[in-house]
């Protein structure tokens, strides 16, 4: 999909949910509670740059289910604004093969990252070695600050990178981030051997007494 077509397919996004504020989490080096602004379009040029566009869109089986609305009000915008859109769903391994063959213009999914380095955000997404988007969305400048964001030692410098990285995503929208997933427990008095951790399995139930 060219800019013009990203453009319309991200700021139609825009309208139907409030994004998460950035790719890189809150807690995380790289984070900052406010992201880089993209320029402003008319609503003129969104409709002209998608009319008659072909776009092949495919979908993580999550969004026939507990995003079933969103999917369906996106794509019905999309086609609204003169897209024609194809449909298809796939499970993430899918989802990967038809990036990396660049089979599809827009995936809709979810996505995990190994915390807590903000690297994997960018590595697991968009590096030509072993991104997950990169068949559609890696290489050039971004591949540069991935691997100088990987090998800095200084934070304060590798946050600044990081930033950078944020920046060339907003500005050449290639990511929608939407939200990032929150993982909750609850323990009454007596639960010992509790320990949370922020990767699967977030709890070892074999770990645990109950007094």
């Amino acid at each position: 999909m060219n800019a013009l077509g990203r453009r319309g397919a991200v700021k139609a996004l825009g309208r139907l949910a409030t994004p998460a504020r950035s790719l890189v989490p809150p807690g995380l080096l790289g984070y900052e509670p406010t992201t880089p602004s993209s320029p402003r379009e008319s609503l003129e040029a969104d409709f002209e740059s998608l009319e008659g566009l072909e776009l092949r869109t495919a979908w993580h089986p999550v969004f026939d289910e507990r995003y079933l609305g969103l999917r369906d009000e996106l794509l019905t915008t999309l086609e609204g604004l003169g897209a024609r859109v194809e449909r298809r769903v796939g499970i993430l391994a899918e989802l990967h093969r038809w990036s990396v063959q660049g089979d599809i213009d827009l995936i809709l999914t979810r996505w995990a990252a190994v915390y807590p380095d903000a690297d994997c955000f960018f590595t697991g997404l968009l590096s030509q070695h072993g991104g997950f988007l990169a068949g559609m969305l890696g290489g050039g400048d971004l591949e540069t600050l991935i691997a100088e964001a990987r090998l800095e030692g200084d934070a304060a410098l590798r946050h600044g990178l990081f930033r950078r990285l944020e920046e060339r995503v907003t500005d050449q929208r290639l990511i929608r981030p939407l939200f990032h997933e929150h993982a909750y427990r609850f323990a009454q008095p007596g639960v010992e051997g509790l320990r949370l951790a922020v990767t699967a399995p977030q709890v070892r139930y074999d770990e645990i007494l109950v007094r």
